[in-house]
This record gives C-alpha cells, sequence and structure tokens, in this order.
C-alpha cells in the first residue's frame, strides 16, 4: 500500500500475477467490502498526469533540472524529457514487489514507440524510475520540428497506446 484515505488506495499489483480476471477484497479490522473483479492485463500503459485525471499536462521533468515541464517552463525540439508511467509490464532484471528499482534501474522487456505532436521521439531509457516501487520512467528526446504550444504525447507499447497527454513546447 502507498496511500490510503477515505476514498482511495493506492497500491502495488504484485509482479508475479498472471494477466487474467482477478478479484481485490479490501477489510479494514471488522468491515469488509464485497471484492470487486477486473482484468489484469500483461501491459496497459498509462501516462500520470499533473491533475490525476489521465488526460491534460503530463507528469513530465526536464532531463536535465529534473523539474517539471509546464506552461511557465516549457520543452523544446531537441531537448530530453521524463515521462513517468504505468504499466509497462515486465523487465530485465525482473522487478521485486514492494521494492524500490535498484540502480541501475530494470529497463523494459518490450520496445516503446513514443510521438509528439504525431512525430515519432527517440526513446533513450524505458524501464522502472530508480528508488520507486512501480513507477515506470521513459527518458526521450523531444523530435526535431515539433511546433510550439501544447503538444499530445502518446506512447506504445506492443500495439497498445497510452493514455494522451499534453506537453508544452516553445
Amino acid at each position: 500500500l502507498f496511500f490510503v484515505s477515505p476514498g482511495q488506495i493506492n497500491a502495488q499489483v504484485p509482479w508475479n500475477l498472471s494477466p487474467g480476471e482477478v478479484a481485490v477484497r479490501i477489510r479494514r479490522s471488522f468491515l469488509e467490502i464485497p471484492s470487486q473483479s477486473f482484468q489484469l492485463a500483461a501491459i496497459s500503459p498509462g501516462i500520470f498526469t499533473a491533475n490525476s485525471s489521465g488526460t491534460g499536462l503530463g507528469a513530465v521533468l526536464h532531463a536535465d533540472t529534473f523539474q517539471p515541464v509546464t506552461a511557465a517552463s516549457p520543452t523544446a525540439p531537441n531537448r530530453r524529457i521524463a515521462v513517468f508511467m504505468t504499466g509497462l509490464g515486465a523487465t530485465n532484471p525482473p522487478a521485486v514487489s514492494g521494492q524500490p528499482a535498484p540502480t541501475p534501474a530494470p529497463t523494459t522487456v518490450s520496445s516503446l514507440l513514443a510521438n509528439v505532436a504525431g512525430i515519432p521521439a527517440p526513446i533513450e531509457f524505458s524501464g522502472l524510475a530508480p528508488g520507486f516501487v512501480g513507477l515506470y520512467q521513459v527518458n526521450l528526446a523531444v523530435p526535431s520540428g515539433t511546433p510550439s504550444g501544447n503538444q499530445d504525447l502518446t506512447i506504445t507499447i506492443n500495439g497498445v497506446s497510452s493514455n494522451t497527454v499534453t506537453i508544452p513546447i516553445q
């Protein structure tokens, strides 16, 4: 468990669970909520967002300063950024449930494709974020020729695309 509040629970799904239907049961003291089932996929890429809704400004940092990419601090073509995600699947070496990723970080087994403003973006690293549990980091270069303004960013793995987020470009 990472976070618990009256309306939200953040937890890591154990790495060793197989894809398929999974039931989750929540119990606190003597109160038990009926189990809920969901389909667990081997991959399900999702880019984190600033507003936690899955849309809008992506959870993206300038790779050189580790400061957020925002309207007040946009990135630019040929600059490197770090994108934070979930759902990129297996890593090499395999991740350990509940343990922070070591340095050097495990890398994703499957290759990724990134697009900024519909332009392919070179990926320099895709794997677990060192020091974090279950958090993926994708480092990429903003393609030359990317127009200024808020531009769409998507990342695809094994033919499955992430949510679309925006990043401000100057």
